[in-house]
């Protein structure tokens, strides 16, 4: 009986029905297998495994572009462990368009972007084919360090970066039964205008933070226009004291303003006491999540933070401090 496939190291073929499996490796540096890939006719799955390691998304484009057989189902399959936000998987599928689902005690993110089916497993859908001492070296990681045995078991990515300000933060729906205020850091251009609404449990420790606006270049007709639409009518909204024209203008059209607290070491003693709270951010807040990513020490000893990724989480801390006033948490950090 002759063999129904021929099968290499390489290629799988069916003369039968006229299909072939190729393996083939990316050399994405050099560019030549990517050529090489797209060159090849009536090609309708593309399947890559690790595909944490295809760094370059334009590479993948050129192969995904070449999967195009009419009259076929047309698959593009990634295999991979999530790295890090930065890699442009993340940026592609995940950034805007993602549900957080809670494995083994921890916020993973599933991506619901509507051009792709994310399937997610992890070990503990395997457990039957596991042994024991592999287990208890997962079992003793996630003891000593949770957040590695998070990422290297259970799939979630890496968003913070070494020494960020702010390592206590989740994504979650702001808790509207709270009373709530607004803080408004000004910038133009470069830097935004940054408005969040803010409500703090001191019961919890928590606070909870939305982003309202994150716009740059924003006149100061747009930026009024704005601020009425978003902030709700006589709520308090605390703001930086860098524009006091703007302000005023924002004041004289009705909105209830109040300047942030800007005394020596305000910005030390209210990094302070936020990071006594959990920070929960809503899914929706891209760019405050982006900075909480990103703001770290200039010198942790000193409590000096570097001057950058941090216009919303001004914004959060100017409001945050104004509703605790009074309270026994800020009375206990003075």
């Amino acid at each position: 009986m002759e063999p129904v496939v021929d099968a290499t190291k390489t290629l799988i073929q069916c003369p039968a029905r006229g299909s072939s499996i190729i393996f083939s490796g990316i050399k994405t540096s050099s560019g030549n297998q990517t050529a090489k890939l797209k060159s090849i006719p009536g090609l309708n799955a593309f399947i890559v495994d690790e595909a944490e390691e295809f760094v370059s998304e334009s590479d993948f484009n050129t192969i995904d572009d070449s999967i195009r057989m009419p009259a076929l189902q047309n698959v593009v399959v990634l295999v991979m462990n999530p790295q890090d936000i930065e890699h442009w998987i993340w940026q592609r599928w995940f950034e805007k368009s993602h549900r957080m689902e809670v494995i083994d005690g921890f916020q993973i993110p599933i991506s619901t972007h509507p051009d792709i089916t994310h399937i997610h497993t992890t070990y503990l859908d395997n457990l039957e084919n596991l042994s024991t001492d592999y287990l208890d070296k997962i079992e003793k990681l996630k003891q000593e360090n949770p957040a590695a045995y998070a990422h290297r078991y259970l799939g979630q990515w890496l968003t913070r970066k070494e020494g960020v300000i702010y390592p206590n933060w989740i994504e979650g729906a702001f808790d509207e039964s709270l009373p709530y205020a607004y803080g408004l850091d000004l910038g133009f251009s470069p830097d935004p205008l940054a408005l969040v609404k803010v409500a703090v449990d001191t019961t919890k420790m928590r606070i909870y933070v939305h982003e309202e606006i994150y716009k740059t270049k924003l006149d100061d007709q747009a930026a009024l226009s704005i601020m009425l639409d978003r902030v709700t009518p006589n709520a308090l909204v605390v703001n930086d004291t860098s524009e006091p024209r703007l302000i005023e203008m924002f004041a004289r059209h009705g909105l209830n303003m109040q300047n942030a607290d800007k005394g020596k070491d305000s910005i030390k003693e209210g990094i302070r006491v936020i990071s006594g709270f959990q920070i929960v951010v809503t899914p929706e807040s891209y760019n405050v999540k982006t900075e909480l990513r990103n703001y770290i020490w200039n010198d942790k000893k000193a409590s000096v933070p570097v001057d950058a990724w941090n216009h919303g989480l001004d914004a959060m801390r100017y409001c945050a401090t104004r509703l605790l006033e009074g309270s026994t948490v800020l009375a206990y950090s003075k």
